[in-house]
C-alpha cells in the first residue's frame, strides 16, 4: 500500500497504529510542559493512519489475502476506546476537515472519539473555545521568530 510518496507493508501499518494509541495513553498522564508535544493535531494524524488500515483491511479481504480478525488491531482499538471517549461537542470536526474525501463513514468509530482525559483533551478544548493554537501555528510562530 501506499502512503503518501512511501510504499508500506499492511503490518507496517499495523504497528503504526498500535504505537499512535500507545503514544495517546502515554500522553493522556504527561505533564505538557513543551508546546510541541503530541497535539491534537498528532492525534488527528493517528487517526488519519486507522482510516488508512481501515481501507488496507477491507482490500485485503475482498482478495482473500486477510480472514478474520487481526489480533494486534483488536488490541490497539481496544486500548483505543478505553482511553477515548464519544465526541459529543464534535470537536473533531471543528478543527479538521476531510477536503473532497468527506465526512468518515460511521463504519470508522474512531473519528467520533476524543482522549478521556490528559492534556491532549484539554488543548482540543481549548481550542475548540478559541483559546489556543497549536501544531502548525506553533511551527509557524517559531519560524517567524527567527
Amino acid at each position: 500500500m501506499v502512503l503518501g510518496t512511501t510504499q508500506a507493508t499492511f503490518q507496517v501499518v499495523v504497528n503504526g497504529w498500535a504505537a499512535e494509541v500507545w503514544l495517546d495513553y502515554q500522553a493522556q498522564d504527561s505533564k505538557r510542559q513543551d508546546r510541541r508535544d503530541w497535539s491534537p493535531y498528532d492525534f488527528i494524524g493517528g487517526l488519519s493512519l486507522r482510516s488508512i488500515l481501515f481501507t488496507a483491511e477491507n482490500r485485503m479481504r475482498e482478495v482473500g489475502a486477510l480472514v478474520g480478525v487481526v489480533p494486534q488491531i483488536e488490541v490497539a482499538d481496544q486500548l483505543f476506546r478505553t482511553i477515548t471517549q464519544q465526541d459529543v461537542n464534535r470537536m473533531i470536526p471543528k478543527i479538521w476537515t476531510w477536503s473532497e474525501r468527506g465526512e468518515p463513514s460511521n463504519e470508522e468509530w474512531w473519528w467520533k472519539r476524543i482522549p478521556s482525559s490528559g492534556p491532549i483533551l484539554e488543548e482540543f478544548t481549548q481550542i475548540t473555545n478559541g483559546q489556543a493554537t497549536t501544531g502548525n501555528s506553533f511551527i509557524a510562530g517559531q519560524m517567524g521568530a527567527q
